[in-house]
């Protein structure tokens, strides 16, 4: 009996530093990535601008991953207002809806980014001229609110997220910068 009433005295405890800690963590969570590119920037702001050309490189629309997810284009065909619907049956990919809010050509793009009804997400993509071609920032911010365990899901965003960042960037690099 005094085991189960240490187990249960343990579990407790666990709870509490759980609900503790949590009160300290950030309500927002912020994920980058950035690669240099030898490429113009308008090149890239044109594949990240058009929705219809992220299938070519982000890593959670290209069809060859997942032939049977469904997509659906609305609004105007590039820029502020182009949006975009997925559903799939995969756990990973969900469904979810992409608009574009902002663009600024050659420089930036936002998005607004409801995925499986987890509430607003943005998504920006900030493109900086270098000697030799661009710097490429994407980044994603998520408001995770007061509640514990989103706050908690939020320290492992940049774990979940940041390969494929990394492999949409890289697919951008690849798909724009100049061949010898």
């Amino acid at each position: 009996m005094q085991a189960l009433f240490l187990i249960v005295g343990a579990i407790a405890v666990a709870v509490l530093v759980f609900f503790v800690v949590s009160l300290f963590l950030p309500p927002k969570v912020r994920v980058a990535g950035t690669m240099f590119v030898k490429a113009p920037a308008e090149k890239i702001f044109h594949e990240i601008n058009s929705l219809r050309n992220w299938r070519r490189w982000s890593p959670w629309h290209r069809q060859d991953q997942e032939p049977g997810m469904k997509n659906v284009y609305g609004g105007t065909d590039e820029g502020i207002g182009a949006t975009y619907r997925w559903e799939s049956h995969r756990r990973k990919t969900g469904r979810g809806k992409l608009i574009i809010t902002a663009s600024k050509p050659f420089r930036f793009i936002a998005t607004d980014i409801y995925f499986m009804g987890r509430g607003l997400m943005k998504g920006y993509y900030r493109l900086d001229p270098a000697e030799g071609g661009t710097s490429v920032t994407w980044s994603f911010e998520a408001y995770t609110g007061n509640h514990p365990l989103r706050k908690l899901a939020g320290l492992m965003m940049d774990k979940w997220m940041a390969r494929d960042f990394q492999t949409g960037l890289n697919n951008l690099k690849q798909l724009t910068e100049f061949k010898a």
